[in-house]
């Protein structure tokens, strides 16, 4: 009876299978360690470490730029429970740097070691047991970014102004001293295939290498601040415009239409965008102040500027206006007869001037040679100015009404009392 219950708990528990396999396991282990202890064993795919922080480098500045592998695999020979759970991560695998001196290519000896961590193995090979490298100082220089345009050309009217214009036109190249020794120009290159053009371009073209026989250059050890450059091709149309002048101080009415006078170089030719040149009708020189003009001051030099973005293709920098001053002359008066006007509201004026002396009025000699101090009228107004309270010193404006081309030469002051009312 008893047999039967013990046959019967192993049967139904399934607790035989369990005892089969812990005995399986005790016995695998037993030949491990006192049957077949050792085992040879290979680890793939170790990671190769360069140190390139050895004073060996870093003395010499140099920096890697290449390795033909980065992993190696290495044999171990140990126990077999110790050997058979072993990874990459349990090896060290370092390049030897003994033999570096220089920039150049080196076959470096693969040198491996376990990491502390209580597995205890035997390393007993790398494979390969060494590492192609290449090393060299890495140097940083600046080229200036030249532009190669073939077959630039304008259609007739038109103007290309300066070189082309280049954005970078200066990069970094960084790379090997053997390399970078190679560079003699940086440029970027185009052929425009004989298609004129009449309006401002900007291409954006690859930046390209050259060495001093003007061949290219290809590295993929060099390495460049930009990869494109914009290259501006500035086109202007051109145009020929008038020269102007205008006038400043002329008296109310006074027929300036009728001034004669000549501009050494009446027209110009400029040239400049096309959507601004072909609404640009003329160009001011300047301003002429019409008191300044006497029949022995009557040339002013002005220079010529043109708006932003124009350019003067004639190099026309400046001209000469001269009046017609012929029969002209100068004749002194005294003026009484001064007003003020545009007084504004709530205030009176009263004069504490009464009378302007030597006051020059030019005009042709038939009709200045016949005016009196009653033709002429002493203006002050106070229109533009601020008015306070007072006795102030204000300028005057001389007029001669119904003169025709007849006017006042010189500055002139009254001083005028100011009350609020």
């Amino acid at each position: 009876m008893k047999k039967n219950v013990i046959k019967d708990f192993f049967l139904k528990n399934g607790m035989l299978k369990l005892i089969s396999i812990a005995l399986a396991f005790v016995a695998w282990v037993i030949i491990a360690m006192y049957v077949n202890p050792n085992k040879d064993v290979t680890i793939k795919n170790v990671p190769i470490n360069i140190d390139l922080k050895s004073q060996i480098i870093v003395k010499q500045e140099l920096n890697l730029l290449s390795s033909d592998i980065v992993v190696a695999n290495v044999s171990v020979s140990g126990e077999s429970y110790i050997v058979n759970n072993l990874s990459e991560k349990d090896i060290t695998l370092t390049a030897s740097l003994s033999s570096v001196s220089g920039a150049g290519t080196y076959d470096l000896p693969l040198q491996a070691e376990t990491k502390s961590g209580g597995k205890v193995f035997t390393i007993t090979g790398v494979s390969p047991q060494t590492v192609r490298v290449k090393f060299d100082k890495l140097l940083s220089r600046k080229y200036t970014v030249q532009p190669e345009i073939a077959n630039l050309t304008v259609p007739e009217g038109y103007t290309r102004l300066e070189e082309p214009q280049v954005t970078p036109g200066e990069i970094t190249i960084t790379g090997p001293e053997a390399e970078l020794d190679k560079v003699a120009k940086v440029k970027v290159v185009t052929d425009l295939e004989n298609e004129p053009i009449s309006k401002t371009q900007t291409l954006t073209l690859p930046i390209q290498l050259f060495d001093k026989d003007d061949q290219l250059v290809k590295s993929d050890e060099l390495k460049l601040e930009y990869e494109t450059a914009d290259v501006k091709l500035t086109v202007y149309k051109n145009k020929q415009v008038p020269l102007t002048i205008d006038f400043i101080n002329v008296p109310a009415n006074f027929p300036i239409d009728d001034l004669e006078y000549e501009i050494s170089n009446p027209e110009i030719w400029v040239a400049g965008p096309t959507d601004q040149v072909d609404s640009m009708t003329s160009v001011n020189v300047g301003y002429v102040d019409i008191t300044t003009i006497t029949p022995d001051n009557n040339s002013f030099n002005f220079d010529v500027k043109l708006p932003t973005d124009f350019s003067n293709i004639e190099r026309i920098e400046s001209v000469t206006v001269e009046f017609n001053t012929e029969g002209m002359i100068e004749k002194n008066f005294y003026v009484n007869n001064i007003k003020a006007v545009n007084t504004p509201a709530g205030y009176d004026v009263s004069l504490i001037t009464k009378q302007l002396n030597n006051v020059t009025i030019v005009g042709p000699k038939d009709v200045v040679s016949r005016l009196s101090n009653k033709d002429i009228v002493a203006e002050i107004d106070l229109s533009d100015r601020k008015v306070v309270s007072g006795q102030v010193e204000m300028p005057v404006n001389v007029i001669v009404p119904g003169k025709g081309l007849v006017w006042a030469t010189g500055d002139y002051s009254a001083v005028v009392n100011i009350k609020e009312k």
